[in-house]
C-alpha cells in the first residue's frame, strides 16, 4: 500500500514529482476543509506514512500499512496485511486514504476494503486514479491499463521508466466511477480533472 517509490521518482523525474506533489497537497487541503478536521480529530490513514503526518498539527493519527512505519505520541502505526481492519465499528472520526484502493487486489478485495473503510468510521475521504485517464501513473506509460498482461510485461521490459516492479504493476486495478459508486453507495464522488480528462476521483462522506 505504501508508495515506496516517492524518493526514486523525486530524483529521476522531478517534473513529474512536482506535478504529483501539487495535486497531493491540493487534495489534502480540500480534505481538511471538507471534513472539518482539527488537531484532536481521530484520523485513520489507510496506507499512509509517518513522514506525511509528522510535521502536521494533528494529535491523534493512526496509520495502517503493509510495512512498519514509525510511531510517536501523536502518531500510532500498525502493520496491516489486508482483510478486516483491527478496529471497532465507527472507532474513528474520519478515515483518510490516498491512492490505495487500486493496490489492494481484485474487485472482491477492493469491495472488502471499501466495506471496512465504511465500517470503522461514518466519515471518510479517499482518492484513487481514474481508469479512464490516458496516462497510467504507476507504470508511467500511456494507456497501460488497457492492454493485456503479456504486453504489459514486454512494455515494462523495453520501457523501464516506472520504479514499481512488474509484479506490482500487474496487480494494480484502477477503478471506474461506476465501480466506485457501487463500492461506496452513500458517498459523494468528485472527478478531479487534468486537461478536461478524468485524472482521479475523490470519494467522501462527511456526515
Amino acid at each position: 500500500m505504501k508508495n515506496f517509490q516517492t524518493d526514486d521518482v523525486k530524483k529521476k523525474y522531478p517534473v513529474y514529482y512536482k506535478v504529483s506533489n501539487y495535486y497531493r497537497n491540493k487534495r489534502f487541503n480540500f480534505f481538511q476543509k471538507l471534513m472539518a478536521v482539527n488537531k484532536n480529530s481521530s484520523i485513520l490513514d489507510v496506507g499512509g506514512t509517518f513522514d506525511f503526518w509528522k510535521d502536521l498539527d494533528f494529535e491523534n493519527v493512526t496509520i495502517i500499512n503493509v510495512i512498519a512505519e514509525k510511531s510517536n505520541d501523536k502518531i500510532k502505526s500498525i502493520i496491516y496485511g489486508g482483510g478486516h481492519m483491527p478496529f471497532n465499528d465507527y472507532e474513528f472520526d474520519v478515515v483518510f486514504s490516498n491512492s490505495v484502493i487500486e493496490h489492494v487486489g481484485d474487485f472482491c478485495d477492493q469491495k472488502l476494503f471499501a466495506t471496512e473503510v465504511q465500517r470503522v468510521s461514518k466519515r471518510y475521504f479517499l482518492q484513487t486514479p481514474s481508469f479512464w485517464f490516458p496516462y497510467e501513473p504507476h507504470a508511467m506509460i500511456p494507456f497501460f491499463q488497457f492492454i493485456p498482461s503479456n504486453l504489459k510485461m514486454w512494455l515494462r521490459a523495453v520501457y523501464p521508466k516506472s520504479t514499481y516492479p512488474i509484479e506490482e504493476l500487474l496487480s494494480i486495478r484502477l477503478l471506474t466511477k461506476r465501480e466506485l459508486k457501487y463500492l461506496f453507495p452513500d458517498a459523494t464522488i468528485i472527478t478531479e480533472r487534468m486537461f478536461l480528462l478524468p485524472k482521479s476521483y475523490y470519494i467522501f462522506k462527511n456526515t
